[in-house]
């Protein structure tokens, strides 16, 4: 074998190939049952969670199943690492689901206890983590809500209407409501317009803290057009 031979055969086996083995792959579309772990739809993808071309590995536990869309909105930034390391270890099988409510207005007015939120996406922010959020869409509101137990465990998560739980939840919708029901607590949070305003009740936990405390001490609030509605630290 010639010096120039044996050089290219150095840096072809040096370089990194993006072909994932088969058994990985399999595995990874075992663990989320053949469908994208984010939105449920059953034409995927395998995404590097860290990303490919910043090293990382073809490993079943960098690795988790998209759509084209899902995957899109991952790289646009849409889509966080973090929440894709969380998703990865409660997909549950066909526990997403769409639904929701749709508003005539195209400003968005949410009363939460004593505070109006209008048009701030994310209402309520723990430690740089958004419990309470929401968006329009062609007037169909997006409700992004995560649900924790008084220790402080991830139960129910919902982004833009699409939820997974690790709990037994009851949700109910229609064009005017939107009701999240715990069968076990029965602890629920309901979403219901009245007017122009959507009226929400129920509770909110955070690493063992009830935030309707502090929520309920607020009288006759408004936060308008604000990136962070309320923050707690």
């Amino acid at each position: 074998m010639s010096p120039v031979s044996r050089n290219r055969k150095k840096k072809s086996n040096g370089k990194k190939k993006r072909y994932i083995p088969k058994l990985i792959s399999d595995a990874v579309k075992t663990r989320h049952y053949f469908q994208c772990a984010w939105c449920g739809e059953h034409l995927t993808d395998r995404h590097h969670i860290e990303e490919f071309s910043d090293g990382g590995l073809h490993t079943e536990n960098n690795l988790i199943l998209l759509c084209p869309n899902c995957h899109r909105d991952t790289h646009n930034g849409n889509i966080s690492k973090q929440e894709l390391i969380k998703r990865k270890s409660t997909h549950l099988k066909n526990d997403r689901v769409s639904g929701g409510i749709r508003l005539s207005s195209e400003q968005l007015k949410i009363r939460v206890q004593n505070t109006l939120f209008i048009d701030t996406p994310n209402m309520i922010v723990c430690k740089d983590e958004t419990i309470l959020g929401a968006r329009l869409e062609n007037n169909n509101l997006l409700l992004s809500v995560k649900l924790f137990d008084l220790a402080g465990n991830l139960i129910f998560w919902m982004s833009d209407n699409r939820y997974w739980c690790n709990s037994d939840f009851e949700i109910q919708s229609g064009k005017d409501k939107l009701e999240i029901i715990d069968k076990i607590s029965k602890k629920f949070i309901k979403l219901e317009t009245t007017g122009d305003i959507i009226d929400l009740n129920g509770r909110f936990y955070y690493n063992g803290s009830d935030l309707n405390i502090p929520l309920s001490n607020m009288h006759n609030c408004m936060i308008e057009k604000c990136t962070v509605g309320i923050k707690f630290n």
